[in-house]
């Protein structure tokens, strides 16, 4: 339908009907006062600005072609903002389960790690994905940084360094380092949109096993190893190179023997990792990586090794310790996942009390 300049009635009426809704959320928001709630009432306030400043100027606009502009910028304003509230009522409806609190010592230690400029809100959803600002600003929105972050529901505690890999994409949207990158694989005619999306996605590996090293490549290879060949999207890279990329990044770093324990598991063949195209990248990208983590894990495996023996050990908020100690005694067969896992969740309700 096309809507001429004198056609005004419907334009208003549609304009009225944005206001309404956008004040409506953020009189719903107005209850939250408790921090980090609070991040996603000061989310909502940026935006309410934003659609009141446009459709202001719209109201004052005779050109209609600029009154369409405007309030196409606030629907599609008001539409993320929608898909936002739904995630966030994921996290307020998380925030009644114990786990959320030891989730939280998680997300804490990713941020401090990473120097995130804002916490994400932290849930439990359908499976590991990351949402929020950035939905804005890759459709020319410009908002400030708030994020979201979703954990599978259900999920044993020792998965959770596959958050590490969702911050890792949070992180990325805050540097500007991956262009340069990114113009190496146009230089290579791999011009695709699905070759950025391949390179993100080894830098998000590549910064969660600097982050919690060979626990990550065990989280992932266990969760993942048997459906990798039979689900694989072609926006991310090949499973044999994101597997290879993790080990030969362990390999770097000369750590013990013990991560041949996970490595042993896994059939990783360097000669398919390096068919993947993005593959010429892989120095380079381990480097942005190692510059992105200022302060990778502590992957001693003589120190890991004697956690083993008593994990309640581990220094408080140490959660490399924590997961590589136990994902080392799940692959050693020394402790079942069931057991690993309890112990996981009582060392974290321990910090979580402060002892």
């Amino acid at each position: 339908m096309r809507i001429n300049q004198t056609n005004y009635p419907v334009i208003r009426i549609s304009e009225k009907a944005l206001l309404e809704k956008i004040d409506k959320i953020a009189k719903d928001c107005s209850r939250l006062d408790q921090y980090p709630m609070t991040l996603f009432k000061d989310h909502v306030k940026e935006i309410k600005r934003e659609v009141e400043t446009r459709l202001s100027d719209s109201a004052s606009t005779t050109d209609p072609i600029l009154r369409k502009q405007y309030y196409l910028f606030s629907w599609l304003s008001i539409w993320l903002l929608s898909d936002q509230l739904e995630k966030f009522t994921l996290v307020e409806a998380s925030t009644s389960d114990p786990m959320w609190s030891h989730l939280n010592i998680v997300i804490d230690d990713l941020v401090h790690r990473l120097g995130l400029s804002s916490k994400p809100l932290p849930f439990f959803g359908s499976s590991f994905y990351c949402t929020g600002s950035f939905a804005y600003t890759e459709r020319g929105i410009p908002v400030s940084p708030f994020y979201q972050v979703s954990t599978e529901s259900h999920e044993s505690i020792l998965f959770w360094p596959l958050l590490a890999h969702e911050i890792a994409h949070l992180k990325l949207h805050e540097t500007d380092d991956v262009r340069n990158l990114q113009r190496e694989l146009s230089k290579q005619n791999l011009r695709s949109e699905k070759y950025r999306e391949r390179l993100d996605e080894a830098l998000c590996d590549i910064i969660a096993t600097l982050l919690y090293g060979p626990a990550y490549i065990a989280a992932f290879g266990t969760k993942f190893w048997q459906i990798l060949d039979e689900y694989h999207d072609e926006s991310y890279p090949s499973n044999q190179f994101r597997l290879f990329i993790m080990f030969k990044i362990m390999e770097d770093r000369d750590t013990a023997s013990w991560t041949y324990s996970i490595r042993n598991n896994f059939e990783v063949n360097e000669r398919l990792a390096r068919r993947e195209k993005i593959s010429f990248l892989t120095d380079e990208m381990i480097e942005l990586g190692k510059r992105i983590v200022q302060n990778p894990a502590d992957v001693d495996g003589a120190k890991i090794i004697d956690y083993c023996s008593n994990p309640n050990m581990i220094d408080k908020g140490r959660l490399d310790y924590l997961f590589n100690t136990l994902w080392l005694m799940i692959y050693q067969g020394s402790e079942t996942f069931d057991v690993a896992t309890n112990m996981a969740k009582d060392l974290l309700e321990r910090w979580t009390k402060g002892s």
